[in-house]
């Protein structure tokens, strides 16, 4: 008899032996006989087994019959050589494997601004992407990190080798310090399955994207943008009183300024000479 045994890719893990013979042999006369073994390995691919590699292995088996002199013949001994080397058994193995899986998780960035005139740039905010333990910690170690392009767009990559079943990620916005921005400290969830098709290719699942616990149709982070003058910048209105007639006394003329809403924002006197002070317009909302 013979068996087969089928290995991963690795050669470590090892799958149960299938035995197979090929039915018995009747000898009609003494003598050596001579079988080789060897696996049909298939010329074309549409009939190979996708995802096995074959085993090219040549035995041969001698059997040695020989008449016992009482009108019996019986077999006296067997050898069995693989590629001309002793064996001890007939014994293939073949070698299941699969073809990685590049799975691409997505996010957006989108950012309002408040108060001033700013554009997204590329690469100016940063996420991570941890993957969610069994016991549902989060990994401190990014599984990978990526930065935003000019539109927005956040991509991630990670590639499998192996049918690891279920993962679950967390997607964060790394909180930065750009002045005057407010970073979005959600937290999103993205769930997708990685598994053997059986015909030697990993196959992952649509991503499922959640918040809160709550299914959603992707990640999207919100910044806000405002921008603030500071108690630096302010602005002092110049005006002139001329009067005619008498001479001009000072602070006996008084003005203000408002804004558009009619706010009074600043006020002011004149002086003797018919300059105006007025106290200065801050900008700090």
């Amino acid at each position: 008899y013979a068996e087969c045994v089928v290995k991963d890719k690795t050669g470590t893990t090892e799958g149960t032996p299938v035995e197979f013979n090929f039915g018995k042999v009747t000898f009609t006369k003494p003598g050596e006989y001579v079988y080789d073994i060897t696996e049909v390995i298939p010329t074309d691919n549409e009939d190979k087994i996708a995802g096995v590699s074959y085993d090219s292995s040549f035995y041969r088996v001698t059997v040695t019959i020989t008449d016992d002199g009482s009108g019996q013949l019986t077999m006296t001994g067997h050898t069995i050589t693989k590629d001309g080397a002793p064996a001890d058994s007939v014994k293939f193995t073949n070698t299941y494997s699969t073809s990685g899986v590049k799975v691409t998780l997505n996010a957006t960035k989108k950012l309002n601004v408040v108060v001033g005139n700013r554009t997204l740039q590329p690469g100016e905010f940063s996420f991570t992407l941890c993957e969610k333990q069994a016991d549902g910690t989060v990994s401190a170690n990014p599984a990978d990190t990526a930065p935003n392009d000019a539109d927005g767009n956040v991509t991630f990559n990670l590639n499998f080798e192996k049918a690891v079943g279920e993962k679950t990620y967390v997607i964060r916005e790394v909180q930065g310090n750009l002045g005057g921005i407010k970073y979005d400290t959600r937290e999103y969830e993205v769930t997708f399955e990685v598994k053997d098709n059986g015909e030697g290719q990993l196959e992952a699942s649509k991503p499922v994207y959640k918040l809160d616990g709550e299914t959603v149709g992707g990640a999207q982070f919100v910044n806000t943008y405002t921008a603030t003058a500071g108690d630096k910048v302010k602005f002092e209105p110049k005006a002139t009183k001329v009067l005619t007639g008498r001479d001009l006394k000072k602070g006996e003329f008084h003005f203000i300024v408002t804004d558009e809403n009619g706010t009074e924002v600043s006020t002011g006197t004149n002086k003797a000479d018919g300059t105006v002070k007025f106290s200065p317009i801050g900008f700090n909302q």
